[in-house]
């Protein structure tokens, strides 16, 4: 029986289902560092919509971005149900090991087997989204978290 319970293990992904606007992302587990309640940014004047400023988390200072806007959608509505998904740095930058973006409300916990994901095809994509997927019937996409964090050190640094 630990065999198989081991062997379970290995073949399922802790995932985290995350609303944004229209549609869920998914992403494993490790790349979020936690779920908190919505934070008012700072915002300097000069940013694009997509940077809605920076946060204090942890005593540190984590870009919040509207992934929606970033995709190229309009800047949500800010709702009682909102929380920051704070998302640990795939390790582009050591000056970035945080970046933040906004939920439409609490992401869900789930374990992801092999065969209960598959690629949708055809699907249109944003530019900041790998892969459209059906997980237990139900739509997702995978975003591309690498080109995100990209993109604020891109525009940070000009």
């Amino acid at each position: 029986m630990s065999k198989q319970l081991s062997g379970n293990a290995v073949n399922e992904l802790a995932c985290l289902l995350v609303p944004v606007v229209g549609k869920n992302l998914i992403m494993p587990n490790v790349s979020v560092a936690e779920i908190v309640g919505y934070l008012h940014p700072v915002a300097d004047a000069d940013t694009p919509q997509w940077l809605l400023g920076m946060i204090s988390w942890r005593n540190q200072q984590v870009p919040l971005i509207s992934f929606d806007a970033l995709n190229g959608q309009h800047l949500p509505e800010s709702k009682v149900e909102n929380r920051l998904a704070i998302l640990n740095s795939t390790g582009i930058s050591q000056d970035l090991p945080w970046i933040a973006i906004v939920t439409q409300s609490t992401p869900r916990l789930m374990r992801v087997g092999a065969e209960e994901i598959a690629e949708i095809p055809g699907m249109e994509l944003g530019p900041f989204e790998q892969m459209a997927v059906s997980v237990n019937g139900e739509e997702a996409f995978i975003p591309d978290l690498n080109k995100l964090q990209q993109e604020f050190i891109n525009f940070k640094d000009t």
